[in-house]
Protein backbone atom coordinates (compact mmCIF):
# COMPACT_ATOMS: atom_id res chain seq x y z
CA UNK A 1 0.00 0.00 0.00
CA UNK A 2 1.22 3.35 -0.93
CA UNK A 3 3.00 5.10 2.45
CA UNK A 4 0.74 8.33 2.05
CA UNK A 5 -2.52 6.32 1.79
CA UNK A 6 -1.43 4.30 4.78
CA UNK A 7 -0.83 7.29 6.54
CA UNK A 8 -4.22 9.25 5.66
CA UNK A 9 -5.75 5.58 6.88
CA UNK A 10 -3.98 5.19 10.34
CA UNK A 11 -4.98 8.42 10.78
CA UNK A 12 -8.48 8.31 9.91
CA UNK A 13 -8.96 4.80 12.21
CA UNK A 14 -6.94 6.11 15.11
CA UNK A 15 -9.20 9.18 16.17
CA UNK A 16 -12.24 6.87 15.65
CA UNK A 17 -14.02 4.70 18.40
CA UNK A 18 -13.41 1.49 16.24
CA UNK A 19 -9.45 1.42 16.50
CA UNK A 20 -8.12 -1.03 19.19
CA UNK A 21 -7.66 -0.12 22.94
CA UNK A 22 -4.88 -2.96 23.41
CA UNK A 23 -2.48 -4.68 21.60
CA UNK A 24 -5.00 -7.86 22.10
CA UNK A 25 -7.39 -6.40 19.36
CA UNK A 26 -4.72 -5.34 16.86
CA UNK A 27 -4.68 -7.50 13.73
CA UNK A 28 -1.65 -8.90 13.29
CA UNK A 29 0.59 -12.01 11.46
CA UNK A 30 3.31 -13.75 12.45
CA UNK A 31 5.45 -16.45 11.90
CA UNK A 32 8.60 -15.40 10.58
CA UNK A 33 9.74 -14.71 6.74
CA UNK A 34 6.97 -16.94 5.83
CA UNK A 35 4.05 -15.57 7.78
CA UNK A 36 1.32 -18.56 8.81
CA UNK A 37 -0.63 -16.63 11.54
CA UNK A 38 -3.22 -14.12 10.60
CA UNK A 39 -5.17 -12.81 13.94
CA UNK A 40 -8.12 -10.71 14.70
CA UNK A 41 -8.80 -10.27 10.56
CA UNK A 42 -12.16 -9.01 9.40
CA UNK A 43 -13.66 -12.28 8.26
CA UNK A 44 -14.64 -11.08 4.68
CA UNK A 45 -10.73 -10.13 3.77
CA UNK A 46 -10.23 -14.06 5.22
CA UNK A 47 -12.84 -15.25 2.96
CA UNK A 48 -11.58 -13.08 -0.10
CA UNK A 49 -7.98 -14.49 1.08
CA UNK A 50 -8.10 -17.84 2.70
CA UNK A 51 -12.01 -18.81 1.18
CA UNK A 52 -12.63 -19.26 4.97
CA UNK A 53 -14.84 -16.46 7.39
CA UNK A 54 -12.61 -16.92 10.06
CA UNK A 55 -11.05 -13.90 12.48
CA UNK A 56 -8.14 -16.50 12.96
CA UNK A 57 -6.21 -18.32 10.27
CA UNK A 58 -3.63 -20.39 10.98
CA UNK A 59 -1.21 -22.18 8.43
CA UNK A 60 0.45 -25.49 8.88
CA UNK A 61 3.76 -24.84 10.76
CA UNK A 62 5.88 -27.93 9.44
CA UNK A 63 5.78 -30.64 7.13
CA UNK A 64 5.03 -32.91 9.75
CA UNK A 65 1.36 -31.66 11.54
CA UNK A 66 0.32 -31.51 7.52
CA UNK A 67 1.59 -35.12 6.64
CA UNK A 68 -0.33 -36.72 9.98
CA UNK A 69 -3.21 -34.20 9.27
CA UNK A 70 -3.85 -35.68 5.89
CA UNK A 71 -3.24 -39.05 6.88
CA UNK A 72 -5.82 -38.51 9.32
CA UNK A 73 -8.51 -36.78 6.68
CA UNK A 74 -7.60 -39.34 3.86
CA UNK A 75 -8.40 -42.20 6.84
CA UNK A 76 -11.80 -40.54 7.05
CA UNK A 77 -12.51 -39.92 3.69
CA UNK A 78 -12.94 -36.13 3.96
CA UNK A 79 -12.96 -34.30 0.16
CA UNK A 80 -9.99 -32.18 -0.21
CA UNK A 81 -12.20 -29.21 -1.63
CA UNK A 82 -14.95 -29.42 1.00
CA UNK A 83 -12.81 -29.13 3.86
CA UNK A 84 -10.23 -26.09 4.87
CA UNK A 85 -8.22 -28.84 7.30
CA UNK A 86 -6.42 -29.97 3.75
CA UNK A 87 -4.98 -26.18 3.87
CA UNK A 88 -4.81 -24.37 7.31
CA UNK A 89 -3.93 -25.84 10.73
CA UNK A 90 -6.87 -24.02 12.47
CA UNK A 91 -9.27 -21.39 11.88
CA UNK A 92 -11.28 -19.51 14.37
CA UNK A 93 -14.65 -19.16 12.05
CA UNK A 94 -16.03 -15.92 12.25
CA UNK A 95 -19.14 -14.20 10.03
CA UNK A 96 -19.06 -10.89 9.35
CA UNK A 97 -22.57 -10.93 10.90
CA UNK A 98 -20.90 -11.44 14.27
CA UNK A 99 -17.73 -9.42 13.80
CA UNK A 100 -17.75 -6.12 16.26
CA UNK A 101 -16.05 -3.77 13.67
CA UNK A 102 -17.64 -4.46 9.71
CA UNK A 103 -21.28 -6.05 10.82
CA UNK A 104 -23.31 -4.55 8.08
CA UNK A 105 -26.58 -5.93 9.71
CA UNK A 106 -28.26 -3.43 12.12
CA UNK A 107 -28.25 -4.33 15.93
CA UNK A 108 -31.80 -3.54 15.47
CA UNK A 109 -32.83 -5.63 12.48
CA UNK A 110 -35.33 -7.70 13.28
CA UNK A 111 -36.17 -11.67 12.50
CA UNK A 112 -38.70 -12.05 10.40
CA UNK A 113 -39.82 -15.40 12.14
CA UNK A 114 -37.28 -18.25 13.31
CA UNK A 115 -38.87 -21.78 13.77
CA UNK A 116 -37.29 -24.76 16.24
CA UNK A 117 -38.95 -27.85 16.34
CA UNK A 118 -36.97 -30.20 18.65
CA UNK A 119 -37.42 -30.67 22.42
CA UNK A 120 -34.00 -29.16 23.44
CA UNK A 121 -32.63 -26.14 25.04
CA UNK A 122 -30.02 -23.84 24.45
CA UNK A 123 -28.92 -21.28 22.95
CA UNK A 124 -29.50 -19.72 19.29
CA UNK A 125 -27.01 -17.34 17.48
CA UNK A 126 -28.82 -15.70 14.51
CA UNK A 127 -27.36 -12.46 12.47
CA UNK A 128 -25.02 -12.08 15.36
CA UNK A 129 -27.43 -12.15 18.19
CA UNK A 130 -27.73 -14.55 20.80
CA UNK A 131 -31.06 -15.64 21.61
CA UNK A 132 -32.36 -18.37 24.12
CA UNK A 133 -34.70 -20.76 22.42
CA UNK A 134 -35.45 -24.50 21.86
CA UNK A 135 -32.73 -26.28 19.59
CA UNK A 136 -32.70 -28.87 17.47
CA UNK A 137 -29.88 -31.23 18.44
CA UNK A 138 -29.65 -33.94 15.40
CA UNK A 139 -26.40 -35.13 13.36
CA UNK A 140 -26.60 -33.98 9.57
CA UNK A 141 -26.56 -38.37 9.75
CA UNK A 142 -29.70 -38.04 11.08
CA UNK A 143 -31.56 -35.56 9.10
CA UNK A 144 -30.34 -37.09 6.59
CA UNK A 145 -31.71 -40.65 7.51
CA UNK A 146 -35.00 -38.79 8.43
CA UNK A 147 -35.23 -37.42 5.23
CA UNK A 148 -35.09 -41.26 3.49
CA UNK A 149 -37.37 -42.46 6.19
CA UNK A 150 -40.36 -40.05 5.52
CA UNK A 151 -43.22 -40.30 3.80
CA UNK A 152 -42.61 -37.37 0.96
CA UNK A 153 -41.95 -38.70 -2.40
CA UNK A 154 -38.71 -39.54 -4.14
CA UNK A 155 -38.88 -36.12 -6.16
CA UNK A 156 -39.27 -34.44 -2.40
CA UNK A 157 -36.60 -36.25 -0.47
CA UNK A 158 -34.28 -35.99 -3.33
CA UNK A 159 -34.97 -32.17 -3.14
CA UNK A 160 -35.10 -31.97 0.51
CA UNK A 161 -31.68 -33.05 0.08
CA UNK A 162 -30.21 -31.33 -2.82
CA UNK A 163 -30.88 -28.34 -0.55
CA UNK A 164 -29.71 -29.76 2.58
CA UNK A 165 -26.23 -30.38 0.58
CA UNK A 166 -26.41 -26.99 -0.92
CA UNK A 167 -26.70 -24.76 2.70
CA UNK A 168 -23.95 -27.45 3.85
CA UNK A 169 -21.82 -26.13 0.74
CA UNK A 170 -22.38 -22.59 1.14
CA UNK A 171 -19.02 -20.84 2.19
CA UNK A 172 -20.33 -19.52 5.98
CA UNK A 173 -22.00 -22.38 7.04
CA UNK A 174 -18.81 -24.47 5.85
CA UNK A 175 -16.85 -22.02 7.62
CA UNK A 176 -18.78 -22.25 11.28
CA UNK A 177 -19.15 -26.28 10.64
CA UNK A 178 -15.59 -26.32 9.72
CA UNK A 179 -16.03 -29.17 7.43
CA UNK A 180 -17.88 -32.23 9.28
CA UNK A 181 -20.47 -32.07 6.91
CA UNK A 182 -18.22 -33.42 4.05
CA UNK A 183 -19.49 -36.39 2.72
CA UNK A 184 -22.37 -36.64 4.71
CA UNK A 185 -24.96 -35.63 1.85
CA UNK A 186 -24.69 -37.80 -1.03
Amino acid sequence: MDKSLDDALAQKWEASDLWPTNYDEFTSVSGGSIPNCYFNFCPEVSFGTFGVFAGVVIRFFDSIDQESRFKQLSKEGVKKEKDWRWKYQWIEPLHYSECEYYSILSSEQALSQVNFNAPVSGQVNVAGKTISSPVANISLRDLEQRIDQSDASDEQKAEAKSRLKQFLEYPVVAAIIGGLSSGTVT
